[in-house]
């Protein structure tokens, strides 16, 4: 029977003066090498002698004579006894020995020795095929034999895919050599459960998985998610390149691929439709990036190869600013004023620069304008479109037309003054009609003075199908003391190519201004950058369904006008409709010279101008200025 608490205390009380002998005979009446080392523990504590603790430790830690002797005798029989005798022996060793639990005692080696005897008939009769019979097994027998056969049995009627199966092993079989395995394929199963297109599932597995080996593949799918969104939302060719360059291992790269494609489509599209007025600084960063390359855009037929080298190696052409800064508004007389008209950017210089290059058509290059001109003829060689400029300006050119008879003969010329205004001139002495006037005459300087002239005229109303509405500037100036001009800043005005017609032809039949309206021949419309418009045939249809389209409501009022005043006879006062392109035009402002529009509008000018025999004399010249036959 074990010691008692009082008992124990009385000893501790009394472990200074009893003799060593006797401190361990109370010691042995304990049942357990735990409780005597307990016991040694609080006499220690109460003030024990060094030498008694070495007596009383020496003994604590020698093994048990008795036990040590019975179990060498049960080593030593066990292949001569039966397993039944054995079986006996180990449990009846078992008994005695098991709840004192000696030092250096064997009840482990015993526990393992009738374990084994036990599980040979078990082991013999396993179903090896069921999961739970085998796990009975081995809760049975933890150290069985047999234990690695039957963890890989179970570790493969795992299902690898599923997180709940795994983790259900791992449970079951926790000292598992797959369990490594079991938890990476559990983290796999997980990580692969979730959505990785929707940010809450990332972020919450992110959260519910910190040690996870896909934790960090979930941040950055998180971060590229974000970038992709914005990339996504942007709709930019530019960023959407840039992100597939940038992540090109980016779960979101076959949508980044798919966008682009989609994005280069739409661009393609846009430099179909407006070939000769596509962003060059774009053009030249798709090509830079990588998203275009120079073959593929001469497949589009977008550009050839010797139009991208006129681009990108352009040849020094002249400065026309400087011509149209020192142009003037007089024109020769005896000649008819071929007028342009329109409101910014609509291509009235390319109309000049075709004319200019047509065969028939010869200029005076020493005359007003005449430098201006051959600049132009330069660009077109060149296969150029100046670049756009602003300010107020009027130039004439002074040109003949030869009209050739059945043999080839130019032997009648039409003396012409081609007139240039500049679009914002036009927008704002024209088109706004600063202070209510309503007389050209009254309109100043430019070509409002031209049109006072006794000359007679020839009016083109240019018309740009791609745009109606244009925002014009000008600059504006003040002049210093000492009466030098300075620009202080700029006029701002926004015209619609409606608006503008309405207005000249309002201007034109106002009673004050009967007596130019007298002095004009022909009124048409010309629809320029036709090589938008489709072929050859197509583009005259689409032009006049554009021309319908916005201005049908005053086109039978300008008929009815012609005719009142004599002008268009030849059509019976409807004007005529020509479409215009300088020739097949190219990204960069590039094109190859066409003269084929070029020569209908000389055509249509030899049809309404005043013509001159090569041996007519002044006098016949001004005969026939003023007695002009309809024709």
């Amino acid at each position: 029977m074990p010691l008692t608490e009082l008992q124990r205390q009385q000893i501790v009380t009394r472990c200074k003066i009893a003799s060593a002998p006797q401190l361990w005979t109370y010691l042995t009446k304990e049942d357990t090498p735990a409780q005597r080392e307990a016991l040694l523990e609080r006499m220690k504590a109460g003030g024990l002698q060094p030498e008694k603790i070495t007596f009383l430790e020496e003994r604590l830690h020698q093994p048990n004579p008795q036990e040590q002797e019975e179990w060498k005798a049960i080593e030593a029989n066990s292949k001569a006894m039966g397993s039944a005798q054995l079986e006996q022996k180990l449990k009846e060793y078992l008994t005695r020995w098991e709840p004192l639990n000696p030092y250096h005692g064997h009840i482990e080696d015993a526990r393992r020795m009738l374990s084994s005897i036990v599980e040979i008939s078990d082991w013999q009769n396993l179903d090896r095929s069921n999961y739970k019979a085998i796990l009975s097994y081995l809760a049975k027998y933890p150290h069985s034999a047999h234990f690695q056969e039957l963890d890989d049995i179970l570790w493969s009627m795992v299902d690898f895919l599923d997180a709940n199966a795994l983790s259900k092993f791992i449970q079951d079989v926790p000292q598992s050599v797959h369990r490594q395995e079991a938890e990476n394929a559990m983290d796999d199963a997980a990580w692969n459960a979730i959505d990785h297109t929707r940010i809450g599932d990332l972020e919450t597995f992110r959260i519910t998985h910190p040690q996870s080996r896909h934790a960090k593949e979930a941040q950055d799918i998180i971060a590229s998610y974000a970038k992709w969104d914005e990339v996504n939302s942007s709709n930019d060719i530019f960023v959407v390149n840039q992100y597939i360059n940038d992540y090109p291992s980016s779960p979101f790269k076959q949508s980044a691929d798919t966008l682009l494609l989609k994005l280069r489509q739409d661009e393609l599209d846009k430099m179909h439709q407006l070939i000769n007025q596509y962003d060059t600084a774009r053009f030249d960063a798709l090509i830079s990036n990588g998203i275009f390359n120079v073959q593929s855009l001469v497949n589009e037929g977008l550009i050839t190869h010797e139009s991208y080298n006129k681009y990108r190696y352009p040849t020094e052409l002249p400065d026309i600013n400087m011509e149209k800064s020192t142009s003037i508004d007089i024109c020769p007389p005896d000649r008819t004023d071929v007028f342009f008209f329109g409101i910014p950017s609509t291509g009235k210089t390319c109309i000049l620069m075709g004319l200019l290059n047509a065969a028939q058509l010869s200029y005076d290059s020493v005359s007003m304008g005449g430098t201006y001109a051959a600049d132009l003829v330069e660009y077109v060689l060149a296969g150029r479109v100046p670049p756009s400029t602003y300010g107020t300006f009027t130039t004439a050119i002074k040109a003949e037309v030869k009209e050739r008879n059945t043999k080839g003969n130019a032997n009648e010329t039409h003396p012409l003054n081609l007139i240039e205004m500049s679009g914002e001139e036009f927008a704002f002495q024209i088109v706004k009609n600063p202070n209510g006037k309503i007389s050209f005459d009254q309109m100043g300087s430019g070509a409002t003075n031209i049109l006072k002239n006794k000359n007679r005229k020839a009016i083109f109303v240019i018309l740009d199908p791609t745009a109606d509405n244009r925002k014009v500037k000008r600059p504006r100036f003040t002049t210093d003391k000492d009466g030098n001009k300075i620009q202080i800043g700029e006029e701002v005005v926004y015209v619609s190519q409606r608006q503008m017609l309405q207005k000249l032809f309002d201007l034109f039949r106002q009673p004050e201004n009967k007596d130019i309206a007298e002095l004009i021949d022909s009124f048409h419309f010309i629809v320029t950058k036709a090589d938008l418009l489709g072929n050859d045939i197509e583009r005259k249809t689409k032009a006049k369904e554009i021309i319908m389209e916005r201005h049908g409501n005053i086109i039978p009022d300008i008929k009815d006008w012609c005719k009142e005043n004599g002008i268009n006879n030849h059509s019976d006062g409807s004007p005529k409709l020509y479409p215009f392109s300088l020739g097949q035009f190219y990204i960069g402002d590039i094109y190859d010279y066409k003269d084929t529009d070029a020569n209908r509008l000389i055509e249509a000018i030899l049809n309404y101008t005043i013509k001159v025999s090569a041996h007519d004399s002044i006098w016949s010249k001004v005969t026939r200025l003023f007695n002009k036959p309809i024709i």
